[in-house]
């Protein structure tokens, strides 16, 4: 997979995760669930994609330590919303 391909990949699904989680927003409880599951897998294939561009030395080791943080930021904050779900 080339830089640039994986690029427009990682473009697509941020797309996808912001129409996501704006569509959840104005969801009712029970149609809200999936739609933040669906959010959880898109974030999960982001963050590999994102490994493999700093593996592929695309993106250097401070830039990928910041998107890294903030997308575990995100998949905290994303946790403590599904586990309300669940109580």
């Amino acid at each position: 997979m080339t830089r640039y391909t994986l690029g427009i990949r990682i473009d697509n699904i941020l797309t996808d995760m912001i129409e996501l989680i704006l569509t959840a927003e104005y969801l009712s409880k029970e149609k809200k669930l999936p739609q933040l599951q669906e959010f959880s897998k898109k974030l999960d294939i982001l963050k590999y994609f994102i490994n493999i561009l700093w593996k592929m030395k695309a993106i250097p080791n401070n830039k990928y330590i910041i998107i890294s943080d903030q997308l575990g930021h995100i998949g905290r904050m994303l946790g403590k919303w599904l586990k309300s779900f669940s109580s």
